[in-house]
């Protein structure tokens, strides 16, 4: 299954939420987590917001731009794990209610 890098967030919440924290009881018995199969999406898409400060902007368009003239597929899978990367940190430092960036 390929996801979006939201996507990626979601799955990774729906199986925190499942597996259970040191805070919070599991809501399932038993999980058996195959993850073998879930892939990230190609490049960035429409998944970070327009008002990024340019530094942030122009890490993006170098990401996207790395994932597509990426010469063997670990290239490109480093570059698109780099995006998911820091789509989580945008994404945690929104949640913590940071400053700007």
């Amino acid at each position: 299954m390929t996801v979006t890098l939201s996507e990626e967030s979601e799955v990774e919440r729906i199986l925190r939420d499942l597996r259970g924290t040191d805070a919070t009881h599991g809501r399932v018995g038993v999980l058996v987590e195959d993850l073998a199969n879930l892939q990230l999406q190609v490049g960035s898409g429409d998944a970070f917001p327009d008002d990024l400060p340019p530094v942030l902007k122009d890490t993006v368009a170098r990401l996207d731009r790395l994932i597509a003239g990426a010469l063997d597929e670990s290239e490109k899978s480093r570059a698109t794990r780099a995006l998911a990367n820091l789509y989580k940190l945008l994404q945690s430092h929104d949640a913590t209610g940071g400053r700007d960036l």
